[in-house]
């Protein structure tokens, strides 16, 4: 199973120890994220995964917005590929290399309320055109009946339409992404390209956002490499264990599905051999604040039950709780600056 989630962050950096919690109990293949409020020079840690950001140009120097990223398990073969200039989307393209089948592209794609509605489209089209098996997850701002909104708005009729003259498929949760003052609909979803596996995908009322991140899960075989994180090689010993292969210098090669043969279990070998000459590299992991997990829970159970009931005093609680979290945020994230401080001087 590949799982996803994506997630409208509305600024990343001060709810990043909440964000940990939950990727820690959901433990995602990849994430997704959108209006990360990121600067170019900065950047976001966590633990087994590898990172990548698109940055929206611009920005007012204290008051960073937009900005999409990509965080994908570093122990999944990948690669970042930077998209063609886009003029009305924001995006972040990651490719999966799982072996022996197709690269997945993944795009963690937000499209401004800004946007002309009825153009924007051209930037979707391009990003389709990048590979064939296409997942774009994201916020696009886009209301529509048929994805469980209240309201047609001129941005969906555009993607509907342009979805299906494309033969796309939108796949949308059966609750809302976003929770307004007296409003509740889904303008989270994803877009789908040749990609024919069964799925399943759920709004999740958790995070301090107006958005509730979204999970996807498609139902696909895949392998990847039998060890987790960052590995310590002896190299000398790697050297030697591939040295005796019949794969390393073979003696003759008949067809081009011979030397296809040869080529994939070279690959194997040396996979094996890496595997066999290194020793997994002790992560260090973040500390979670137990009164922060605390909080998150007591927050998420209030989140569940406003947006089931829409009672004004549960939305009271949610903001305190909310508030509560971000101050225990802030307070924590000073506190590791200080000590990594003391540890230099």
């Amino acid at each position: 199973m590949l799982k996803i989630v994506f997630w409208n962050a509305k600024g990343i950096k001060t709810k990043i120890n909440e964000f940990r919690l939950f990727v820690n109990k959901y433990c995602p293949d990849a994430i997704l994220l959108q209006e990360t409020h990121l600067r170019p020079d900065r950047k976001i840690f966590l633990a087994n995964y590898n990172s990548y950001y698109s940055y929206r140009a611009n920005q007012h120097p204290q008051h960073p917005s937009g900005g999409t990223a990509i965080l994908i398990r570093n122990n999944i073969p990948h690669n970042q590929i930077i998209p063609p200039n886009l003029r009305y989307v924001e995006a972040c393209v990651v490719a999966i290399n799982f072996k022996n089948q197709d690269p997945i592209t993944l795009t963690s794609i937000y499209v401004p309320p800004t946007s002309d509605t009825s153009i924007f489209t051209f930037d979707i089209e391009v990003l389709l055109q990048i590979s064939p098996n296409q997942i774009l997850c994201g916020d696009y701002n886009a209301h529509h009946t048929s994805w469980g909104c209240n309201y047609d708005c001129p941005r969906g009729n555009s993607i509907k339409a342009f979805a299906l003259q494309a033969g796309l498929e939108i796949l949308a949760p059966s609750t809302p992404t976003r929770f307004g003052t007296n409003s509740a609909n889904t303008i989270d979803f994803a877009i789908v390209k040749n990609f024919l596996y069964r799925y399943e995908i759920h709004s999740i009322s958790e995070l301090s956002s107006d958005r509730n991140p979204t999970t996807l899960n498609f139902f696909l075989q895949y392998s990847i490499p039998k060890y987790p994180g960052k590995l310590k090689t002896n190299w000398k010993k790697f050297k030697d264990t591939l040295k005796n292969s019949e794969f390393i210098n073979p003696h003759f090669v008949n067809t081009a599905e011979h030397l296809d043969s040869i080529v994939c279990r070279l690959e194997d070998e040396i996979i094996n051999a890496k595997i066999s000459s290194s020793n997994p590299v002790k992560e260090n992991y973040i500390y979670h604040d137990s009164k922060l997990r605390e909080l998150n829970s007591e927050r998420n159970l209030a989140r569940k039950m406003f947006q089931t009931y829409r009672d004004p005093v549960l939305k009271r609680k949610l903001n305190k709780l909310n508030k509560q979290i971000k101050k225990l945020d802030q307070k924590i994230e000073t506190d590791a600056f200080m000590s990594f401080e003391c540890q230099r001087h």
